[in-house]
């Protein structure tokens, strides 16, 4: 179950199980794989340099994570050796148990907005089945 805590500096700590840590990124990748980027402000509320910013760090970090031996993350990549030595702009964490995410408010608001939009969309046949694969 997702645990949340605001951090004295603002920041919030989300604490994820690996069902929650998928769900989450799955939705984040195939959102911003799916939108135009013209359509990253209007949907998402977000600068498209900054959603694309956001959506690679969270990448980096699970490349490394797998290089890591981390399990329960999707089937790594050919390139997450390679990515791994990439300095990742967003600080998540990784454990047997879950994951531990740190964001910044701009950066949640960009999750929740995400995590939002595919809920909105969760009705729609076509985006479930081509996040399902």
């Amino acid at each position: 179950m997702m645990k949340t805590q605001v951090l004295a500096n603002d920041e919030v700590h989300l604490q994820l199980d690996p069902a929650e840590h998928l769900a989450l990124t799955r939705s984040l990748f195939f959102l911003i794989a799916d939108l135009n980027p013209g359509q990253f402000e209007t949907v998402l509320g977000r600068d498209t340099d900054e959603a694309f910013e956001f959506a690679y760090g969270v990448y980096l970090t699970e490349c490394a994570a797998r290089t890591a031996g981390i399990e329960w993350l999707e089937d790594g990549r050919v390139e997450d050796e390679l990515a791994a030595r990439r300095t990742p702009s967003v600080v998540i964490t990784y454990s047997a148990a879950g994951s531990d995410w740190c964001l910044t408010p701009g950066q949640l608001s960009l999750v929740q907005a995400c995590a939002s939009e595919v809920a909105g969309r969760a009705s729609s046949y076509e985006f479930v089945t081509r996040a399902a694969s």
